[in-house]
């Protein structure tokens, strides 16, 4: 969602999720409905990977899972 890589750091992850805070923020779409909940949606996506990313176990957690993941494959 935020488009970073693994190896990015808190700062690449910050500028990632304001990017795409401004992106899809409800307050800066359109009046059309169907737009606004797709945005809005985006939205809450967005800011929940950023807080997600930022946190140091959650994340640690995640690399481990996709790790075993790959080699299972």
């Amino acid at each position: 969602m935020l488009g970073v890589e693994a190896s990015d750091g808190w700062a690449a992850i910050k500028q990632a999720h304001r990017a795409k805070a401004r992106e899809y923020h409800p307050d800066k779409q359109a009046d059309d409905a169907a737009d606004a909940a797709e945005t809005a949606d985006n939205f809450r996506h967005a800011t929940h990977a950023h807080a997600f990313l930022t946190n140091d176990e959650a994340r640690a957690a995640y690399h481990a899972l996709l790790g075993m993941c790959w080699r299972v494959h």
